[in-house]
């Protein structure tokens, strides 16, 4: 598990320590001053930069150059691997060099800068590689292989989830002990019996499919979407969570970055979700963190996730107080000028946090 983290050069940050971390952290702060950056740095850091990873994080900023309207698969496209580094400098230099590491472990420190044109050079310890992410119609491939390769980090994010990615996710927790975990974590906000994925209607998409859920003494079963956003979302969270749990293998095995094998940072998975409380009614909050710290307790995920809501704060805090000590913190976000810090309030702080409604967002 992370004990602490530690940013240099990237994106937003120049740097940036954080002191401590918690099996449950959430990050706060007002808009622009890095909350989703921050996980952006973790995943970068949990997977050791591998090619798919540098591809999630710009495309879905599409920080893309020079596509060609002829064909999206068109090598002409180009990554702005500029946008990675801090200042987004146009002419990189021998010290514009990200560096991700936990300080407690050193040996692990993630260090990336670039070679020249569409390569980076990633190290990590005594391994090194180097990383062509020129092309970019590699970036286009299915979810499974692209954005939810097995040792990826789980990430959510604020946005909805591409239905691909979704059913790709299904597909791995379908008929196997987890799906009653999926399911249990549904009746958060209705009585789910069930849950399928079946083929959409013609007017669809080819191939594209919907989720479907069983009611309790519901007569026909109905769409996920149909029972509202929040519904949507904590799927999308049990899925995401699933996905964490059921790692193969420890994450401190071996990784393919480039023509080189780096190995993981941890040794236990890392869930990222960027505004968890999205289409969640502030009623249902506290059972959700109440799910989520029982899945990182139990299944031995450590979790990291931003909110912008008051309610989602004070629903953490009073899912952490079950909690046995040192399972919960509160972080947040400052920024002055170009420098970053996060102010941090450890599990025993967070009732006078809500109790005095101390503002923290």
């Amino acid at each position: 598990m992370l004990q602490s983290f530690e940013i240099d050069q990237f994106r937003t940050f120049e740097h940036l320590r954080i002191d401590r971390l918690a099996r449950v952290n959430l990050i706060v702060g007002r808009n622009n001053v890095g909350k989703t950056m921050l996980l952006e740095a973790l995943r970068l850091y949990v997977d050791g930069a591998s090619f798919a990873s540098i591809g999630r994080l710009l495309l879905t900023r599409n920080e893309v150059a020079a596509i060609a309207l002829a064909s999206r698969r068109s090598a002409e496209a180009q990554l702005r691997l500029e946008a990675l580094f801090h200042g987004r400098p146009t002419q990189l230099r021998t010290n514009d060099a990200i560096c991700l590491r936990d300080p407690t472990t050193p040996a692990a420190a993630l260090h990336i800068d670039q070679v020249r044109g569409g390569t980076l050079r990633v190290r990590r310890g005594a391994q090194d590689a180097e990383l062509d992410v020129s092309d970019v119609s590699q970036w286009l491939m299915a979810p499974g292989e692209a954005s939810w390769s097995p040792e990826a980090p789980a990430f959510l994010p604020a946005s909805r989830m591409a239905a691909s990615h979704m059913g790709w996710l299904w597909d791995r927790v379908a008929l196997t002990s987890r799906e009653a975990n999926v399911v249990n974590a549904l009746r958060v906000i209705a009585p789910v019996e069930g849950i399928a994925l079946v083929a959409a209607p013609a007017s669809y998409s080819e191939g594209a499919r919907i989720v479907m859920a069983r009611i309790a003494h519901g007569m026909e079963p109905v769409s996920l979407a149909s029972l509202g956003d929040g519904m949507l979302r904590v799927f999308e969270l049990a899925l995401a969570t699933e996905f964490a749990a059921s790692a193969d293998k420890p994450m401190s095995t071996m990784l393919r970055v480039g023509s080189g094998l780096f190995t993981l940072a941890l040794d236990e998975p890392v869930l990222l979700i960027d505004e968890v409380e999205i289409g969640v009614h502030y009623s249902a909050l506290l059972d959700v963190w109440r799910y989520l710290f029982r899945a990182a307790r139990e299944r031995g995920i450590q979790v990291f996730a931003t909110t912008h809501s008051w309610d989602c704060i004070e629903a953490f805090q009073q899912a952490a107080a079950e909690e046995p000590e040192g399972s919960a913190l509160l972080m947040r976000l400052e920024q002055k000028g170009t420098a970053h810090r996060a102010v941090l309030f450890d599990q025993d702080e967070l009732p006078t946090v809500t109790k005095h409604h101390i503002e923290v967002r």
